[in-house]
């Protein structure tokens, strides 16, 4: 695993001072998240529980990494769609249609490159902030407020030097939309993405955040912030994909905050880097709203992967489910924890997490730690959490009908995994998670992908 040493704790940071005018409300919040950087303490594994299992940010330290200077938005547009990114970009967002069928694709200017797909349009004279949809004048007043720079330590680094900003903004009466966001970080540098989706009454998106690093060995670090407000009624489908390349580190922070009778859907595949930590919470604020969450990592070698979710049910009425499947080999490590909480006014609440963890070798390991907080006397709340090799009753069966051992072990993976990736939205998406998932759960060439198009 490539690691870079710090000799002492991350710094507080400055405010990244791009080359051009920002908004005066961008400014000030970018000085917020410099001053919340020199107040919170980065993570510890030794002092904050939530890192316990994941030493490796002890020894992380993103002012090792350089940010490349950002450019001129007026320059970047002038590039167009014609320009040509680094080879892993290109070879992502050409395949996205495919996947996504978005109407906009937008590549962000980590490596000094941002491509806009067909009905992108940058916001003239908003700084670093590029609009995937059109009227985000909503979602730029919501940056910062869902995930305030106070927060942490990783988000307030965030806030003080993102270097561009995707909005998205859906009003009610907007046909649904699809956004596919491609996230590069090259090799000894780090990025910053931050994401705002604002749906509002009754609006539909579905995004999908990838984040990519090129397969090359070589330290890289990614830390997106996204906040997501979804109004009543409104539905957000929001998958998330991280495929980094062997040194790719991740931080990301999600927070979404659900109106009454609102829906929202999430999905992920973690399948590369050298470690990642992704924190997702729910806040379920009004009557009725509802959140699904559904996601699978597959590791091999030394590779690391920390999930962390919350579902917090503030109001009453409210639903969530969670079901997250992990596929460890070689030396690789699952940590996840899984938190319901709900609040003394949220009667009638009915929650579920599960966690099941499927260990292909003997070196393989995972930690589940699922939990209730519940301070109402009226739920139904429980959760669940398994690990363990393949069962060996199901080889016996496949390998009894005439299926050779490797590819009775991928039959069943595949199997395993299979609930999770069917949540996925789009067949396309569904499809491209199954060769992702490929060369980090498969023992046979290939063998989850064709398998499963059998």
């Amino acid at each position: 695993m490539t690691t870079i040493a710090p000799s002492s704790p991350p710094s507080a940071v400055e405010p990244l001072r791009p080359p051009w005018d920002e908004p005066p409300s961008l400014r000030a919040l970018r000085e917020a998240g410099a001053v919340a950087s020199r107040v919170l303490a980065w993570p510890s594994s030794s002092r904050d529980e939530e890192w316990r299992r994941t030493a490796q940010i002890d020894r992380l330290d993103p002012a090792r990494f350089a940010q490349p200077v950002p450019r001129d938005p007026g320059e970047v547009d002038r590039l167009g769609p014609g320009a040509d990114p680094p080879g892993y970009l290109a070879e992502a967002s050409a395949g996205a249609p495919a996947i996504s069928q978005a109407e906009v694709i937008l590549v962000d200017d980590a490596a000094g490159y941002r491509g806009c797909g067909p009905g992108a349009r940058p916001r003239p004279g908003a700084g670093p902030v590029a609009v995937a949809l059109p009227r985000a004048g909503g979602a730029l007043a919501r940056l910062g407020t869902v995930l305030p720079p106070r927060t942490g330590a990783v988000v307030a680094h965030n806030t003080a030097r993102f270097a561009s900003a995707t909005l998205i903004e859906v009003r009610r009466g907007d046909p649904p939309a699809t956004v596919h966001l491609v996230h590069g970080v090259e090799p000894g540098q780090v990025a910053w993405p931050r994401t705002v989706v604002l749906l509002g009454e009754g609006a539909e998106c579905t995004v999908i955040e990838e984040w990519l690093s090129p397969p090359e060995p070589g330290a890289a670090l990614v830390a997106p912030v996204t906040e997501l407000v979804l109004g009543a009624g409104a539905r957000c489908r929001h998958v998330l994909v991280q495929r980094l390349g062997p040194g790719g580190v991740l931080l990301a922070s999600i927070r979404a905050e659900l109106d009454r009778d609102a829906t929202y859907e999430a999905g992920w595949i973690l399948v590369g880097g050298a470690w990642s930590k992704v924190a997702l919470e729910v806040a379920l604020q009004g009557p009725g709203a509802s959140a699904r969450l559904s996601g699978c990592a597959a590791a091999g070698g030394t590779q690391h992967i920390d999930l962390q979710t919350t579902q917090a049910h503030q109001a009453p009425a409210t639903t969530s489910d969670c079901l997250h499947r992990t596929v460890m080999r070689g030396r690789a490590r699952s940590v996840y924890a899984g938190l319901i909480q709900v609040a003394p006014a949220a009667q009638k609440t009915n929650a579920y997490v599960q966690n099941r963890n499927l260990l292909l070798s003997p070196t393989a390991k995972a930690d589940s730690n699922p939990t209730l907080e519940i301070l109402a006397n009226d739920v139904r709340c429980t959760h669940g959490a398994t690990a363990g090799p393949v069962d060996r009753d199901q080889l016996f069966y496949c390998q009894s009908r005439g299926i050779e051992p490797l590819a009775a072990r991928d039959l069943i993976v595949t199997g395993f995994l299979a609930d999770v990736v069917d949540r996925l939205p789009l067949e396309g998406l569904r499809q491209a998670a199954w060769e992702w998932l490929a060369p980090a759960a498969s023992d046979a060439a290939g063998g989850l992908a064709s398998r499963r198009d059998e």
